[in-house]
């Protein structure tokens, strides 16, 4: 019997990135792998049984959150785009803005979060990789995590 309803899987990169500004950097970006592993069953020949294979993905991601910190310069607002490409030249979900919601006690510490929606089976390359790009209204932010969350 097939599957009823959805399976929601996410992606965490939370790898410090130092002095977003406000444009693109080529070098300033956060990587997702948006595969889901798939393990083989024992009725499925001619593949191994058992074995962990990645499949290529073919499903919809749903949101993003951005958290950022050390937010200077009067930067209120952040810019999001996700892309298939390393250069950041195939935008698979376009340039979204949103205020950033600082903390209560921390003014320099702040969330965006964005609704995508996308279903992108088909348009992706083989690697499934997803690039997370961010760029400021004004002064600059270090982009502290990103999380992509998506279903099947």
């Amino acid at each position: 019997m097939g599957k009823v309803g959805y399976y929601y899987h996410s992606s965490l990169n939370a790898t410090a990135i130092a002095a977003v500004g406000t444009t693109y950097d080529a070098a300033k970006f956060h990587l997702h792998t948006l595969i889901p592993d798939v393990v083989e069953p024992a009725s499925s020949p001619p593949r191994l049984p058992g074995r962990t294979r990645r499949q290529k993905f073919a499903s919809k991601i749903e949101g993003l959150h951005v958290r950022v910190t050390n937010i200077a310069g009067g930067c209120t607002k952040l810019t999001c785009r996700i892309t298939e490409d390393s250069g950041g030249n195939i935008p698979l979900v376009p340039d979204t803005e949103a205020t950033i919601s600082v903390g209560i006690t921390a003014a320099t510490t702040g969330m965006v979060a964005y609704q995508v929606g996308i279903p992108l089976f088909g348009i992706v390359t083989p690697d499934s990789e997803f690039w997370v790009w961010v760029k400021t209204d004004s002064g600059t932010v270090t982009l502290a995590d990103s999380l992509i969350t998506w279903s099947e």
